[in-house]
């Protein structure tokens, strides 16, 4: 199974993102490029349910995507407070994880916690529970060629001092048990790297959510809000992953010409692109993209 970030990087002190680069210089065996499925976080899960994921996971394959993240509600596993556990929920995901794998695919666990059917907390930053979920992950894929661990989805409403102490405390918690490669989505939503703390651990990458804004015209998405926001990490030889690139009319909507260049711009500072949901369109704008 390809690994998506093989090299173990250099411990990251909390330096500027330039100095961290001079010391953990990274080389991707592969640019992750992919899909992010949702699945998992029906509440219906059916035998049959295992049949439609195996059915999306090819088309992602024969499409030429490397990566599959998947969004896993982490209150469903593990309970609002950590203090239960649901075997049958993790046999879905056992399954879901292995069949991707069997393709030859890196595989993502993400710790989902926004609204769900059923899972209504809406848990804004890594909580106990978050730490029992990883605990479950780890007893399972821990040191798992092909297996990446997404700590937590969109993390919000927090400061980056804040996400600094939560993310920090997870990370040494991880790298206790595994060394499998760490994914840190930023915050208000994963929108933004900008400013964010370097924190200590190896094998660490940092994602983002949609070009710099949660919100459909929020602020501009343009190269210089691309730069800083994300960019100048990778410039700097940091890696970076767009983990959840959307584009439909109603929410995250560029124009042609601004997605055509933002997936230039992703593509030319090497930055990961994993799509949500499986849209081939945009998998193939992806691939054909270039700077003029």
């Amino acid at each position: 199974m390809a690994l998506v970030a093989g090299v173990a990087f250099a411990t990251m002190g909390s330096t500027t993102a330039t100095e961290s680069a001079r010391l953990t210089p990274y080389h991707w065996q592969q640019t992750p490029v992919g899909f992010t499925m949702a699945d998992l976080q029906h509440y219906a899960l059916v035998p049959n349910s295992l049949a439609a994921i195996a059915v999306r996971a090819r088309k992602a394959k024969d499409w030429g995507a490397n990566t599959i993240r998947l969004q896993i509600t982490q209150d469903r596993l593990v309970g609002e407070h950590g203090d239960r556990y649901d075997a049958n929920y993790m046999h879905y995901i056992r399954q879901t994880v292995g069949f991707i794998g069997s393709l030859g695919m890196t595989v993502v666990l993400n710790a989902q916690t926004e609204y769900s059917p059923h899972f209504n907390a809406n848990e804004p930053m890594p909580t106990h529970a978050t730490h029992v979920f990883w605990r479950h992950m780890m007893a399972l894929y821990a040191n798992k060629p092909g297996i990446v661990f997404d700590l937590f989805n969109e993390p919000r409403y927090a400061t980056w001092e804040q996400w600094r102490v939560k993310f920090q405390r997870l990370v040494n918690f991880i790298r206790k048990h595994a060394n499998n490669p760490i994914w840190l989505e930023g915050l208000h939503y994963a929108s933004t790297l900008e400013d964010v703390p370097m924190l200590h651990g190896a094998n660490l990458v940092y994602t983002f959510h949609h070009p710099v804004t949660p919100w459909a015209g929020m602020s501009e998405s343009n190269s210089d809000s691309w730069r800083a926001s994300f960019g100048y990490l990778a410039a700097n030889g940091l890696p970076v992953v767009d983990s959840e690139f959307n584009d439909d009319a109603k929410t995250y909507h560029l124009p042609q010409s601004t997605r055509r260049e933002y997936l230039a711009y992703v593509k030319v500072h090497h930055i990961g692109m994993i799509i949500f949901g499986l849209s081939h369109p945009l998998l193939r704008e992806y691939r054909e993209a270039h700077l003029d």
